[in-house]
């Protein structure tokens, strides 16, 4: 018997399916260790325009209510700091 020095066609597809497998396991790995690089990067993309924008928020909202509150230019004599009015008391009012 002479035995042919190329191998069977099930041997030729079982190396096949080895190497196939091979190849999915590796492109897996690799898709998940970028996934893992690009979560990091948009989580810490969104965090900072997260806290851009609060603080945008607070600032934009804040400032006229301190200005408002802290100005004495407009304010009516005769009205406290919350802009009512009140009439002093006089010493022979009852």
């Amino acid at each position: 018997m002479t035995q042919s020095a190329e191998p069977s066609a099930a041997e030729l597809v079982k190396r096949a399916s080895e190497q196939l497998a091979d190849l999915v396991r590796e492109e897996h790995g690799l898709t998940r260790t970028e996934m893992k690089e690009k979560g990091k990067r948009a989580g810490l993309g969104g965090g900072l325009y997260g806290g851009a924008g609060l603080t945008a928020f607070l600032a934009l909202w804040t400032g006229p209510v301190a200005g408002r509150a802290l100005s004495p230019v407009g304010r009516t004599p005769g009205t406290d700091r919350t802009g009512s009015w009140h009439r002093p008391h006089s010493p022979d009012s009852p």
